[in-house]
């Protein structure tokens, strides 16, 4: 059997993803060096988000008839 994930759900845990990453690095202090390496991890893992979105946005739905 063939099995689909919703796109539209996705899409929006994706993006709970990112606004908790964007306000975690809201709330870090940027000017301490103990937090340089975990501030580009974050940012990192916001960018690979992006991109995901940015592919998943590309992919085209099917209705699913059964």
């Amino acid at each position: 059997m063939t099995q689909y994930i919703n796109k539209d759900a996705i899409v929006a845990e994706i993006e709970i993803y990112i606004f908790n990453y964007i306000e975690i690095l809201a709330n870090t202090d940027r000017s301490d060096e103990v937090w340089n390496d975990f501030v580009s991890i974050v940012e990192a893992k916001i960018d690979a988000l992006q991109h995901l979105l940015t592919f998943i946005g590309t992919l085209k739905v099917r209705e699913i008839t059964e």
